[in-house]
């Protein structure tokens, strides 16, 4: 599955593309949502859903599957986010009321327990608790928001501006490495790719 921010006024949508042909067809478009900027997509390891951001906002895609095992389309809810940008954290549930800033990129870790997203004007990692979709909540994993800097360290859940914390600057891209307790990030206004340690996050 792709994201296809598509001009000519044809709105954004979701593509499927068939690796064994090359075939590419339309899964979702903005006549079932009106999509304003897709930006990144995550499909769960069990294949049973997709998470995917638009703007500054976190929609699930149910994956269903029709005779043919072919992938059709299924319902979206929108789990986290608004049209208003912020930096609110949800960490008590009711994760509707989290805000984001232009969020780039989503990954679903293998357990499915949880996702992790690059708030890329936020300069922040946020996490995504997915606790199958019963009250998910949202929390700042690391960086500080508004803050943009170059700094390695240690998480900063509490103690903003002190010293030793790691920041970042414009996050983009974000990956789990399923065979360990790593993710990394695509730190681009620094220029660098970041290792996060997830073992005691």
């Amino acid at each position: 599955l792709v994201c296809d921010n598509t001009t000519n006024n044809q709105g954004c949508k979701i593509r499927k593309v068939i690796l064994e042909n090359g075939s590419v067809t339309t899964l979702v478009d903005s006549n079932t949502v009106n999509f304003t900027n897709l930006s990144s997509i995550a499909i769960e390891p069990f294949g049973n859903y997709a998470l995917f951001i638009d703007s500054n906002k976190i929609y699930k895609l149910d994956l269903l599957t029709n005779a043919s095992l072919n992938i059709v389309e299924g319902t979206i809810t929108l789990i986290a986010g608004s049209d208003n940008p912020g930096s609110t954290n949800a960490p008590n549930g009711n994760a509707l009321q989290a805000r984001f800033n232009n969020p780039s990129s989503i990954y679903i870790n293998n357990t499915s327990e949880y996702a992790l997203i690059s708030d890329t004007d936020n300069h922040i990692i946020r996490k995504l608790v997915i606790d199958n979709f019963n009250n998910p909540s949202v929390v700042t994993l690391t960086g500080v928001s508004n803050s943009p800097q170059d700094a390695d360290g240690f998480p900063d859940y509490n103690l903003k501006n002190a010293p030793g914390f790691a920041r970042f600057n414009k996050p983009r891209g974000i990956y789990i490495n399923k065979l360990s307790t790593k993710a990394y990030v695509v730190d681009s206004g620094n220029n660098k790719t970041r290792e996060i340690d997830l073992a005691e996050r």
